[in-house]
């Protein structure tokens, strides 16, 4: 290298910048970033299939990689709160009541529920995902009625009982043989 050579520090780093490239990485992402991407999705209507949330915790953990190997000391890497936040309001409403049935939802001790932690938050969440994507796959291509009577489908017939027979003809033999 000609800067080595020459003694000629800033054209030594101009050639290692070239072939090794920037000791200090660009700034990708900051603090904000987190709030942003929450933000995304909260205007959307919030996480309501697996690909958006599969997108949104792919993005999440980078941008809070990034600031936890940057050195970032104020992001808490654990917190569920951009989760919770990004989710729908009817995804919010199951994982609640799931953790709560599990008894798995904390309270400070005047009451109010805290926000699970990023992991236990994202087992719930795919839970809740998989029984949406489930109960969406059943009643695709249906044409279901919540009222009974405009749902033709949902109504079960009547059916003879077979076992009435039965039940008959042995009353028949129990009057017989009390007779006798």
């Amino acid at each position: 290298m000609e800067g080595h050579e020459n003694r000629d520090w800033e054209l030594l780093k101009t050639e290692l910048i070239q072939k090794w490239g920037r000791a200090t990485p660009k700034r990708r992402f900051n603090e904000g970033s987190i709030g942003t991407l929450v933000e995304k999705y909260a205007d959307k209507g919030g996480i309501q299939t697996k690909e958006e949330y599969r997108s949104f915790i792919g993005d999440l953990e980078e941008i809070l990689a990034y600031l936890k190997k940057m050195g970032y000391e104020d992001v808490n890497t654990e917190s569920g709160e951009p989760l919770w936040k990004a989710i729908s309001t009817e995804i919010r409403r199951d994982v609640a009541r799931d953790m709560a049935h599990n008894k798995k939802l904390r309270k400070t001790k005047d009451g109010k529920a805290l926000v699970p932690k990023l992991e236990q938050l994202k087992e719930y969440v795919e839970a809740s995902l998989a029984v949406l994507d489930m109960d969406v796959g059943t009643t695709k291509g249906k044409n279901v009625s919540k009222d009974p009577e405009n749902n033709k489908e949902g109504q079960a017939k009547p059916q003879p009982e077979a076992g009435n027979d039965k039940v008959k003809a042995l009353e028949e033999e129990i009057k017989n043989y009390v007779q006798i």
